[in-house]
């Protein structure tokens, strides 16, 4: 599928986040704490991320569990980079820990926060992703 279009702001100027982890109660937290200067949109279905980048939808940064039921996150970025490349270079994710081997593999990789995490890395981290314009 070929990539549709930039990755834009909203209408006010701020830069679009997604935030896919299964527990809602931490979607809508981490939503709360980076909705001043982000617009957040909050899932708790891996799934439905997918629909939202098949439909066309860009994002600055992905925020990811990697532990979840549907899909993991793992499969989740491979499903993000088949469609769409530069999304799937946009995600950072987190994990509660206690991975099996591939997982771990996976997160130690991407360089995943461990939850509880520190709210002020997290900010700076997805603002150098949404700054990469």
């Amino acid at each position: 599928m070929a990539e549709q279009g930039p990755i834009s702001q909203v209408s006010g100027g701020k830069p679009r986040v997604l935030i896919v982890d299964d527990d809602l109660s931490i979607a809508r937290a981490l939503q709360r704490v980076l909705s001043d200067e982000f617009e957040v949109v909050a899932l708790s279905s891996p799934v439905e991320a997918v629909h939202l980048v098949l439909a066309g939808r860009r994002f600055s940064a992905i925020v990811c569990d990697i532990r979840m039921p549907e899909l993991t996150g793992m499969d989740l970025h491979a499903e993000i980079a088949r469609l769409s490349p530069r999304q799937a270079a946009r995600m950072l994710f987190t994990t509660g820990g206690g991975l099996p081997a591939k997982l771990q593999a996976f997160a130690d990789e991407q360089g995943a926060m461990n939850k509880p995490m520190n709210l002020v890395e997290l900010r700076k981290r997805v603002g150098e992703i949404a700054a990469r314009g």
